[in-house]
Formats: structure tokens, sequence, C-alpha cells
């Protein structure tokens, strides 16, 4: 469990979880490794990610315009766990997990705010902005939000399951026949699609739905025409990771954005410019990179450019400035 704290306060957290539920509750620690079971929360000031199973904290960034620690949070997780990732955003201020949830879903796993419904959430900015980045597969009062979490571990486990003895001739034959019914209702062919990727998102539909198995969701899709275009849109899901080619932004960083930089004063701007690719991800990298550069380099307004780097991950957004 991962929540906005000051540093300065104590979090009672550990010890209210713990009257509610039969497991250990445990306040991270660096190093600490990730054990099914067992509920972890984040103290507080500290930002936290995983790193090869085991948690890694670190101090927070006390000068950040705004906090990110759920977003780094969800964003290794689906790293490191891609598809086996369960991402729930609670009430809570501000826009914090939305682009962390957003990795969770283009990596194959699932999503859940708490809604309007039921016992609805105190301050509903987070799930709000969630919902409105389109990072959101369900919505679900505090109430099922439970329940509904149970069966999506059950989901996991019988998929798992399913890939370790699946039949592959079965599996191609219903492949081909979702490929087919795509194009019949959207004139897209997907037939070249890579196989395991494929199935993998229509997997993910499948548990989404809670559905028995593949030829069941055929069925669904037949008499479905709009669960088409929601298995379409999330084939063709957009990579979030800000630096998914590391070498190639460390390389950037130190080569160019350095230049770029090189005896710039504090009321000069850098302006960058990404084109004929999808803008959000990459663009967003170079912003945060740029804004790096120029908080080393000891210019002012450090606030300034990491709210650039934010507004820089909005869609439709092709070029922003780094105000030196």
């Amino acid at each position: 469990m991962v929540m906005h704290l000051s540093p300065d306060r104590t979090s009672h957290l550990p010890d209210i979880l713990a009257r509610h539920t039969g497991m250990p509750v445990l306040s991270f620690e660096n190093g600490m490794l990730l054990e099914a079971g067992k509920v972890y929360v984040m103290p507080p000031g500290r930002v936290m990610t995983v790193v090869d199973g085991k948690l890694a904290l670190r101090e927070s960034d006390l000068t950040e315009h705004a906090p990110s620690a759920i977003d780094r949070f969800f964003n290794s997780l689906a790293e490191q766990f891609a598809d086996h990732v369960i991402g729930i955003v609670l009430s809570g201020t501000g826009t914090d997990g939305a682009l962390g949830l957003k990795a969770i879903k283009d990596r194959g796993g699932l999503t859940i705010a708490q809604g309007e419904d039921g016992t609805a959430p105190l301050f509903s900015g987070m799930p709000q902005s969630a919902v409105a980045a389109g990072a959101i597969d369900i919505q679900l009062s505090a109430e099922e939000i439970g329940p509904r979490l149970a069966l999506a571990i059950a989901d996991i486990r019988r998929s798992d399951q399913s890939s370790a003895t699946h039949d592959a001739e079965r599996s191609e034959r219903l492949r081909l026949e979702i490929a087919a019914l795509l194009h019949a209702q959207l004139n897209h062919d997907f037939s070249g699609y890579k196989p395991s990727s494929f199935m993998h998102r229509v997997q993910r539909r499948v548990n989404l739905l809670q559905l028995a198995n593949l030829e069941a969701y055929i069925d669904y899709l037949k008499a479905t025409p709009a669960e088409a275009t929601l298995l379409f849109r999330d084939l063709l899901i957009s990579v979030t990771s800000f630096f998914r080619d590391a070498e190639s932004f460390s390389a950037i960083e130190t080569e160019v954005i350095s230049a770029l930089f090189k005896d710039k004063s504090p009321t000069e701007e850098v302006r960058v410019w990404v084109p004929g690719v999808d803008p959000p991800p990459r663009l967003s990298g170079l912003t945060v990179c740029s804004a790096g550069r120029a908080a080393a380099a000891r210019f002012p307004g450090r606030r300034r450019e990491k709210r650039c780097a934010r507004h820089a991950a909005a869609p439709g957004r092709f070029a922003a400035p780094v105000r030196a």
C-alpha cells in the first residue's frame, strides 16, 4: 500500500490494517523480498520501487511540484510483473497513479478505481484522473473491490495453469477465429500479429469479462459488437515507459542534452521536438531528461520543469519547452 504522507508524520496505517486482516502487515524496508500472503505499507517520506522482486526505498523528493510515489511504484510493478499486476487507486487528491495504472494496463495487468457507487471516495481526484486517462478497466465501490480482487487473482492462476497445459492446435485455431472476427467487424487484420502477444491480450479480456474460456469469449465477441473495438484498443496499446530504451536515453542525455544546455542562461528556453512517433512516452522521457539536466546545472525554476514534464505526457502534445 502506497500513500501520500508527510515525512514528519508517523503513520498508524500498519496497526489499523492489522486489526482487520489475519495477514501479517509489514512496513516496507529496503531490500525486503515480496512474499505472498503479506501486506506491505510504505513508510512516510519515501519513494518505493520493485527491483528483481525486492523493495527498493529512497527518500522522496520534497521539491516535486506534485507527488509521484504511486506512479513510480505502479510503473516498476508493471515492468517487473507485466500481466500479473492488479493496480487499485482509492480516494486521494491530485493525479498521482494515473500514469502508473496506464503502464499496468498496457502490460496486460488489471486496473481498478474506486467509483462513486456505494462507498464513494472522500477525495475523488486520483480515481477520476485515472479514469480520464483511460487507465481504468473497472470502477467499483469500496465494498466491491475485495471480492473482485479475489476473482482476479483466481483468473490469473487459472490462466497460468491453462498456459502450462495448453493445446497448441486449439489455441491457434481460436486465435485465427478471433482475428477473423476482428477483420470482419473492423476491417483490421491481426492474423499476422505476434501470436503470444495476441493471445495475452485476448486472455486479459476473458478474465476481465469473467468468462469461462476462449470459446465463451468468441461467442461473446460475436454477440457484442462493441467488444471488438475494446479488444482492438487493447491490441494497439501504447508504450508508456518513459525510458524503455535505457541505453539510447542515456546516450542522448550525456551527449546531446548536455550540449543543448551548455552556456544557457537562466532566462533561456530549450524546446524538445519529437517528430513522426507516438508523442507522449518519448517526449515525456526527453523532457524529464532535460529537466534533470537543467536542475543539475543549478538553473532556477525546477517546479516549472517538472510541470512541463507532466504536461508533455498529455495526449496530443507534440512539443514542450523546458525552462532553463
